[in-house]
């Protein structure tokens, strides 16, 4: 599928508005008054991580607006985290490549930093980061783990709630 298997809090859903990507979001996916979180998986191209930053900085950076660069390492890869980029709202971006597959992480709204919204959305990033694990040779996620309130087995799983959540 995706290859991954990612922790989010218990409060999101997942919704698939395509095959490539998956959306961590609160009830709908056009609810623009709550955190979510954007994970995309397309092919690197030959792209390497700092020209797929620097196209997305280039992108989303508006005159006069300071984007911070920041490099940390998800699932054991080097990755670079963009904050403080223009869109619809304003967003952090991660990217990190993995064999042949670039991994795009996009975070919403990144408001002011005092409000309620801004703690939730920093909740969703450091969750979604710090348990990113990559699985592109198996569905499974053996040493991920088992989240602590099951989904009950009825509901499908765009809609399973739990903590932590799996997902490949």
């Amino acid at each position: 599928m995706h290859g991954f298997c990612v922790q989010f809090p218990a409060e999101y859903d997942i919704a698939y508005p395509n095959e490539s990507e998956i959306m961590l979001i609160k009830g709908s996916m056009v609810n623009v008054e709550e955190p979510s979180a954007h994970i995309e998986v397309k092919p690197a191209g030959g792209m390497t991580l700092e020209q797929v930053a620097d196209q997305i900085a280039t992108d989303y950076a508006i005159p006069g607006m300071e984007v911070k660069r920041t490099e940390l390492t998800i699932g054991g890869e080097p990755a670079i985290m963009l904050d403080g980029l223009s869109g619809q709202d304003p967003n952090r971006q991660v990217v990190v490549i993995h064999g042949e597959r670039l991994y795009h992480f996009y975070f919403i709204p990144m408001v002011a930093k005092e409000s309620d919204v801004y703690k939730q959305v920093e909740a969703l990033y450091e969750t979604v980061i710090k348990s990113f694990t990559f699985r592109t040779e198996t569905n499974v996620c053996p040493d991920c783990p088992e989240a602590t309130e099951p989904a009950a087995p009825a509901e499908p799983l765009a809609h399973r709630r739990a903590r932590p959540q799996r997902l490949l």
